[in-house]
């Protein structure tokens, strides 16, 4: 075995040791739920004509930060929207290169997110985006955003 991959073993097994070690073991709960925060990044394609929406919870008290930025694509920008869990649109679909939504005190559910690559002038071509989670207090779930298709 080699020397890095022996180091990278024993680091592995070292973070799950101390993170075994931080829980009762009664205790059934997440790591992450008690983590202040959670922070998410992903590159999302969002193929032409199409509106894909992923969903986050949000616990009541929480701040939810959302983010996006076409990476590449069509001309340059998508459409983003965001919902509160009852469906209200608290960020109205804006066609833009990049744009990001915050809420203090959020309601607690599924907030949705989406990105729309619909018609929008006379042509439509695919395009990647760099989409950003933060929610940020000691009111945060585990990263559970996920796609709706």
């Amino acid at each position: 075995m080699s020397s890095s991959l022996l180091w990278a073993s024993l680091v592995i097994l070292l973070v799950f040791s101390l993170l075994s070690l931080s829980q009762d073991p009664g205790d059934d709960v997440n790591w992450l739920d008690a983590a202040p925060g959670v922070a998410m990044e992903y590159k999302v394609h969002v193929d032409a004509g199409k509106e894909d929406c992923y969903y986050q919870y949000v616990h009541q008290g929480a701040t939810l930060y959302v983010s996006y930025q076409v990476l590449k694509g069509g001309d340059g920008a998508i459409g983003f929207a965001v919902r509160k869990p009852d469906g209200k649109v608290v960020h109205p679909y804006q066609w833009k290169a990049t744009s990001e939504y915050e809420e203090n005190a959020a309601e607690g559910g599924y907030y949705s997110v989406c990105l729309d690559n619909q018609v929008r002038g006379t042509f439509i071509l695919e395009r990647a985006a760099k989409l950003h989670v933060v929610c940020l207090s000691f009111h945060c779930s585990s990263p559970s955003l996920r796609p709706s298709w």
